[in-house]
């Protein structure tokens, strides 16, 4: 089941005395961090279904928000260590090729030659490229295999379908992995 919901940012303290905090972002687009964006805090607070961002400002690397409903460094306090999200309707267009995470995590990985290599169960930021791990199930052991996300090895990435189809370099698969599974 897919997520409904992206993080955008981590609520880490309070700022000052009128309910402002300090957010680390989580999101490649600070700027989506304005005025009127109504987030949902995870997890929710039962008196706070959502708030809305009435300010926002660059503070060395943390983004100072300030929220419509949050008057007083009391009521901030009990954000701390909330995340922010949005709906993934409302999440940013990419260009075309381009994927969220959360669109890559669960698809099914196969070679070029239609080998299972099991599925997608986490994107690893490197900084250079992605990488994928899969986890597949092989001879009642838990084998997992790290996929370089970039054009030479990743040939195909098919969401329709559920599948990203892979040209494993040399040294990709484990001895013994082109057995049949």
């Amino acid at each position: 089941m897919r997520k409904k919901y992206l993080t955008i940012g981590r609520i880490d303290s309070p700022h000052g005395l009128k309910g402002e905090v300090k957010v680390t972002a989580l999101t490649d687009y600070p700027e989506r961090f304005s005025s009127n964006l109504k987030v949902y805090l995870a997890p929710p607070l039962s008196h706070f279904p959502f708030l809305t961002i009435e300010s926002s400002r660059q503070s060395k690397s943390k983004i100072l928000l300030k929220f419509k409903e949050i008057n007083h460094i009391s009521e901030a306090e009990k954000l701390k260590k909330h995340f922010l999200q949005i709906p993934i309707e409302e999440s940013v267009s990419l260009s075309p090729g381009s994927f969220w995470i959360h669109q890559i995590i669960g698809l099914k990985c196969y070679s070029e030659n239609g080998k299972f290599l099991g599925k997608i169960k986490d994107v690893l930021r490197t900084g250079s490229n992605d990488v994928y791990l899969t986890s597949l199930r092989k001879n009642d052991k838990i084998l997992e295999l790290l996929i370089p996300a970039t054009k030479e090895v990743v040939v195909e990435i098919n969401l329709k379908e559920g599948k990203i189809v892979v040209k494993p370099i040399p040294g990709l698969l484990p001895e013994g992995f082109d057995d049949e599974n």
